[in-house]
């Protein structure tokens, strides 16, 4: 089975073989400085990521946007 990933990667993945929770690992660390470039909190970042999942719904569906055609 072939799996497309289209991702943005360390130099030495390649040769590193990496588990799911060092790939989160690797994303919180974006999420904190991208919060500390917005000088806003972790926990402000979460209650916004809480509040739009009510508004708007979570991620838990798995729900992939391919295509949008226009007129």
């Amino acid at each position: 089975m072939e799996q497309i990933y289209n991702k943005l990667v360390r130099n030495k993945i390649p040769e590193i073989s990496k588990d799911r929770i060092e790939e989160l690992a690797d994303m919180f660390e974006i999420i904190k400085y991208l919060a500390k470039l917005e000088n806003a909190t972790l926990e402000e970042v979460n209650a916004i990521a809480e509040e739009k999942g009510s508004k708007r719904g979570t991620f838990e569906k798995k729900i992939f946007l391919e295509k949008v055609l226009r007129q």
